[in-house]
């Protein structure tokens, strides 16, 4: 798995740096026709290749408060990679309380872009990409 570790140290769901104790892993698809992480992780490391600077890695992106734990989607040569954007024991910003139907205050919630066009052909192939990514978060408790 490429896994790459670059925090969103400059939003304000980083910065509050609430704790938790993670009860499971929510991945979530976008469905947007845009499977690049550039639109989403910043700043550029060389990989992401983000020169209009509209990530999440400002205080609210789009005036929206929100942060989440990873991001799995294309870099710019075209391969695909995982970017954890918040330390597994925080707190994400994305799905309301710790309730049965919400899960913003107990769940690691990790964004796919569109997983249908970062693998072609299965739907299946990209799921095992997330089962690869929801291993190595157990693995870090």
């Amino acid at each position: 798995m490429n896994l790459h570790q670059l925090f969103l140290t400059e939003n304000a769901g980083y910065k509050v740096g609430v704790t938790m104790t993670p009860k499971g892993i929510m991945v979530h698809s976008t469905g947007a026709n845009n499977p690049w992480l550039r639109r989403y992780v910043g700043p550029d490391d060389g990989e992401l290749v983000n020169s209009g600077g509209n990530h999440w890695n400002t205080l609210k992106p789009s005036g929206i408060s929100v942060c989440v734990h990873a991001f799995i989607g294309k870099l710019a040569d075209g391969t695909v990679a995982t970017y954890q954007t918040l330390p597994w024991t925080f707190r994400g910003w994305h799905a309301g309380g710790c309730s049965r139907r919400n899960g913003g205050q107990c769940w690691l919630y990790i964004i796919t872009k569109n997983p249908s066009r970062l693998i072609p052909g299965s739907f299946f192939v990209s799921i095992s990409v997330n089962k690869t990514s929801n291993k190595h978060c157990l693995r870090q408790w």
